[in-house]
């Protein structure tokens, strides 16, 4: 891949079903052979999630819940439209995904209930957080109530490193194990 928008697209071109054979239906096809090293990792565990249009990886967790009161957990539909969800994710209630490519994790964090992890923010995506045409590097840790990666204004090119993101393209890139917190509104 030569640039960041090439990698966005090359995604976006894997699922969509018009695509003359090279799209969704290319992974199915005996003659058009896909490549992978096997991970053994468990299936996806999904939970009243709604997903379109996308593809998702091994061992992911979507639609998790955290906040559990009076021993009863509360789910809030996570949406995925148009998104490549990349192994070990973690999407918890309410979140909204689209048109993204979401790298996934490395390992697996282990979580406590009351504290949400050990390093504060959860890895993966938090609770009613909104993600529109953007990339998720690895181990991101996108806090709840964000309205993290919309590009509203369309810009093309900025650094914002010390925000743990940068725009490509018109694309917006959390960067590898970027901290965003929770409420962040980094609508650009």
């Amino acid at each position: 891949m030569g640039s960041i928008e090439a990698f966005y697209q090359a995604n976006m071109e894997c699922i969509k079903k018009s695509n003359m054979g090279m799209g969704y239906n290319s992974f199915c096809d005996r003659d058009s052979n896909v490549y992978i090293m096997p991970r053994y990792l468990p299936p996806t565990l999904v939970s009243d999630a709604v997903i379109t249009d996308s593809v998702i990886g091994d061992g992911c967790i979507l639609n998790e819940s955290r906040k559990v009161s009076g021993g009863i957990s509360y789910f809030s539909r996570c949406k995925i439209k148009g998104t490549v969800v990349g192994m070990r994710t973690k999407i918890r209630n309410g979140a909204i995904i689209e048109d993204s490519v979401i790298m996934g994790s490395d390992v697996y964090q282990i979580e406590d209930a009351d504290e949400g992890s050990i390093e504060g923010i959860p890895i993966g995506i938090g609770e009613n957080s909104q993600i529109r045409k953007a990339i998720a590097d690895k181990n991101a840790r996108i806090g709840e109530m964000s309205r993290y990666m919309i590009n509203k204004d369309n810009v093309e090119e900025g650094d914002r490193e010390a925000n743990s993101y940068i725009i490509s393209g018109g694309i917006l890139v959390a960067l590898r194990s970027a901290k965003i917190p929770d409420t962040a509104s980094y609508e650009i």
